[in-house]
């Protein structure tokens, strides 16, 4: 779910393109994986999932938080099983840097999270084979 296109003005989240898709996967008791874009032009950042990077500023990383949080709210009582990645699979570049510089972008937007539903599942890294055969892929 890109940022960029929810929140097109400052603190105003629009999810119109997304709630019908939602509510009927609700209604049939399926669950949904949200993989959050992290990047919003509105905060400095270029458009794009992956843009954000680890060099964010902390009014980019607070935003991303606050995007977080709302989205939670949104659809956090759907009655089924969501998960949410923060940034779309950051282990396979992205512009991401090392973890720890990693971690101070999504902490935030997993706290915020969790403040709104305590069992909400949030991962965000891909499968990546360890030792790939470059002569059997």
């Amino acid at each position: 779910m890109s940022w960029a296109s929810i929140e097109q003005t400052k603190g105003e989240y629009n999810y119109s393109q997304f709630d019908l898709f939602f509510e009927q996967l609700a209604s049939r008791n399926i669950g949904w994986i949200c993989i959050l874009g992290d990047a919003n032009p509105l905060y400095g950042a270029p458009n794009g999932i992956g843009k954000l990077g680890a060099n964010a500023t902390a009014a980019q990383i607070d935003g991303f938080a606050r995007f977080a949080k709302d989205i939670g709210q949104t659809y956090g009582s759907a009655g089924v099983a969501i998960y949410f990645e923060l940034t779309n699979e950051p282990n396979t570049g992205g512009g991401y840097g090392d973890p720890l510089r990693y971690a101070n972008l999504i902490l935030p937007a997993g706290i915020a999270l969790r403040s709104v539903n305590a069992s909400v599942a949030i991962g965000s890294v891909a499968d990546v084979d360890p030792h790939p055969d470059p002569e059997n892929p």
